[in-house]
């Protein structure tokens, strides 16, 4: 999942902009009013969040489904994802996690699809928060998580990935949680500030709706569950890619195919990487 570098034999030519960025051009920054969904949309999580204290003072290695003996906590990516979650609570002071997932089509089966597709989509990250970790960590990171739904029919339908990058980088924008609103600042990494949700974001297309509204049982066995799961991907958009900045002779686009079963240890990658190639840093995601 490294490869920065990933550099082919021969310069890999670099496409052009959406054209149709230059004749509607994304303002600046946006505000768009993301519809939440997922276990932090519904519950008090500003009031209720547990701190890491409180959970790590409770942990009782016992309750670990394959017993003490297999918890291994310096590889338990649920916990280590609480951990950077609090750790960046300044920034929005937001305990939760997720994504910003934009919606690139509004045909009538997209739209009719779309809840049950991000239903079964919170299902699959509740099983993979469950993987290696006790209970006390699962239940709490379960309940921080939502994903921030971007719907605007006039803005992204058949959006492009360059006119989604730009869009999702107007809302960050448009968050100002640098606090600068300097004109000199470089725009490739203009309102950027960690955490991941913050960096790079989900596109769902109509192929992928459909893909995750089918979604019919989870298996019980991780290791199956994994290996389902691990090959149902999404495309995952860097905010903060430039075009006149690529290298050709890196092969990274600033835009990847991310397992649905891959949003916990991406977010947290992201987080800890915390800078603004921290995307192209996991490249190639999901080769």
């Amino acid at each position: 999942m490294t490869g920065r570098g990933q550099r082919p034999e021969e310069p890999r030519p670099i496409t052009p902009p959406d054209p149709t960025l230059a004749t509607r051009p994304v303002p600046q920054t946006r505000s768009y009013i993301a519809r939440p969904f997922g276990p932090a949309a519904t519950n008090d999580i500003q009031r209720t969040a547990r701190s890491m204290t409180e959970l790590e003072a409770e942990a009782d290695p016992t309750t670990h489904p394959q017993g003490p003996e297999n918890y291994y906590p310096s590889v338990d990516e649920t916990r280590k994802l609480l951990k950077e979650v609090e750790n960046w609570t300044f920034v929005e002071d937001d305990p939760t996690w997720g994504y910003y997932v934009f919606v690139t089509t509004y045909s009538d089966s997209a739209r009719e699809k779309l809840p049950q597709a991000l239903a079964n989509w919170v299902k699959v990250v509740q099983k993979c928060l469950s993987i290696g970790t006790l209970p006390i960590y699962s239940d709490e990171a379960f309940r921080r998580f939502k994903f921030n739904v971007v719907e605007d029919r006039d803005a992204l339908d058949a959006a492009s990935v360059d006119r989604v990058r730009e869009e999702f980088h107007a809302q960050i924008r448009g968050l100002r949680l640098g606090g600068s609103d300097n004109e000199d600042d470089d725009p490739r990494t203009s309102g950027f500030m960690p955490p991941a949700r913050n960096q790079a974001c989900l596109l769902l297309d109509e192929a992928a709706i459909t893909m995750l509204a089918n979604i019919d049982s989870l298996p019980d066995d991780a290791v199956e569950f994994c290996r389902i799961y691990n090959h149902k991907t999404v495309t995952v958009v860097d905010g903060f890619w430039n075009r006149s900045r690529q290298d050709p002779r890196e092969t990274y686009r600033g835009v990847g195919q991310l397992a649905v079963a891959g949003l916990v240890g991406f977010y947290l990658n992201l987080t800890m990487d915390a800078n603004a190639d921290a995307m192209q840093d996991l490249h190639p995601i999901n080769d």
